[in-house]
């Protein structure tokens, strides 16, 4: 399990020198076909933070209900709102005595500090410009995928 030093590293790490509709594109295939070698059924989503629009969609295999879109609705609005993954909040939460929703004063139907939602940062741009998010697995898992898919996109663009 990752700490929040680890997280928070990744992030800086895996930035992007550019983002668009077809590198939003070309992330989700790629985290769909990480999300295949699964044998649960997956949602990948990515959307953009300064409207909303969604900018990719898809399921790994049949199977996944309402409920996904429910966590992926979820997800997203935790790393809009908090500018960082949403398993960087279920980790910096799970130390703190008050519950996510009281804490910050939200509605459990609207946010999850849970794994799988991750931020989309543009080096020399100030903030989130997108997110990632998985819903399926585990919130580890559903994490790592979407870190080892911007990787292996980062890694195959060279940034």
């Amino acid at each position: 399990m990752a700490s929040l030093i680890e997280l928070e590293h990744q992030e800086q790490e895996l930035q992007f020198s550019t983002f668009s509709s077809d590198v939003a594109w070309d992330l989700g295939v790629i985290c769909r076909g990480l999300a295949q070698k699964h044998q649960k059924p997956v949602v990948i989503h990515i959307a953009s933070s300064n409207s909303g629009q969604l900018l990719f969609h898809a399921c790994s295999r049949p199977g996944t209900t309402p409920d996904n879109a429910f966590w992926v609705k979820r997800k997203q609005a935790t790393v809009f709102r908090f500018g960082c993954s949403s398993y960087y909040m279920k980790k910096k939460m799970d130390s703190s005595l008050v519950a996510f929703e009281t804490k910050y004063a939200l509605s459990e139907g609207d946010y999850a500090a849970n794994g799988g939602g991750f931020p989309i940062r543009v080096k020399g741009v100030e903030g989130t410009v997108a997110v990632v998010v998985i819903s399926g697995l585990s919130q580890e898992e559903d994490h790592e995928l979407a870190v080892e898919g911007i990787r292996q996109y980062l890694q195959g663009t060279k940034g």
